[in-house]
């Protein structure tokens, strides 16, 4: 069995420099969920201090970082790649929330192996 230690220094190294692109173009930080059960999208806009009423939709890991894989991710493509491999081989349960708008906060976890929960956390600005 994998150690969620283990799963979040990978994601840790995979996202190292990485920026999710949009209007802002903001890093890419690796978390470990420290609240009880499940990341929802409502404690995690409640762990980041956004508005209890944001905005909430639900999305898939590929609709967000697979096209960051192939042509729209430029040089980054294969890091992107690297991740979705990551997060197919090492997390169960894999959830991806946007939350917010115009500014999108994005959160895409997933629980290991050992049953705690680590994720990549970004935002992205959308007007």
């Amino acid at each position: 069995m994998i150690k969620h230690a283990t799963v979040l220094a990978a994601l840790q190294a995979a996202t190292e420099g990485l920026l999710y692109p949009s209007e802002t173009d903001a890093p890419v930080k690796a978390f470990a969920w420290a609240g009880d059960g499940a990341p929802t999208a409502a404690a995690l806009a409640s762990s980041r201090g956004l508005p209890a009423d944001a905005a909430v939709e639900t999305s898939t890991i590929g609709d967000e970082i697979g096209p960051l894989a192939g042509t729209d991710g430029g040089d980054d493509a294969p890091r992107w790649q690297a991740i979705l491999d990551l997060v197919a081989r090492d997390l169960e349960d894999v959830a991806v929330y946007r939350i917010g708008g115009p500014e999108v906060f994005l959160a895409i976890v997933g629980r290991t192996a050992s049953g705690a929960w680590v994720g990549l956390e970004t935002r992205a600005v959308e007007t």
